[in-house]
């Protein structure tokens, strides 16, 4: 197996789970006006219950840690690496990337985010409702396997991720990849 590593010129990674961890912790809740942080945790944790998206999980156990009671949803579907809709007695839920927030939602904007950090939007009955701030960490032994790689004669190492370029330029920053796709959707691996 070695022998025929040893041959390959490019290696291609995916950022989740394989260079990070894959179990992002929510840093931060950021309401809009007229919400508070543990409404909007509420929903979107209500939400994410439906979501098979590696965020879920951690939405869902930030609610359950605060205590939150999350609701049952009359229907729901998800469009895979955008978002998720549930429908509620009292409204529809949308929750993931900007761009599936603005649809219905023209008022969605982008929250500031840092090095590394990803954002979940939220949108409540057509109202932008906020963000959910979360951080992965780099694997402890993901920097030394690229350069492991690399001494194997690896040119060229990639790395491929539904996360936003800001945030994949800091993962491949600090584990030492140079060539990035960002925004990748499932239908782009063809």
């Amino acid at each position: 197996m070695l022998e025929a590593l040893s041959r390959a010129k490019t290696v291609v990674f995916d950022k989740t789970g394989t260079l990070t961890y894959g179990t992002p912790a929510i840093t931060e809740v950021r309401p809009e006006a007229n919400f508070t942080a543990a409404g909007l945790l509420t929903l979107t944790a209500s939400a994410e219950q439906y979501s098979s998206h590696v965020l879920a999980a951690s939405v869902i156990t930030a609610a359950h840690e605060r205590g939150l009671e999350l609701r049952a949803a009359d229907s729901a579907s998800e469009a895979a690496t955008f978002g998720v809709e549930a429908r509620f007695a009292a409204g529809v839920v949308r929750v993931g990337k900007l761009a599936f927030i603005h649809d219905g939602t023209a008022d969605a904007t982008a929250t500031h985010l840092s090095s590394g950090e990803l954002a979940m939007y939220v949108a409540d009955d057509g109202r932008f409702a906020g963000s959910i701030v979360a951080s992965d960490q780099v694997r402890d032994n993901a920097r030394q396997t690229v350069a492991d790689l690399a001494r194997l004669g690896v040119r060229e190492s990639l790395m491929l991720t539904g996360d936003a370029r800001a945030t994949a330029q800091h993962v491949a920053g600090q584990v030492g990849i140079v060539h990035v796709r960002a925004d990748c959707l499932p239908s782009d691996s063809g």
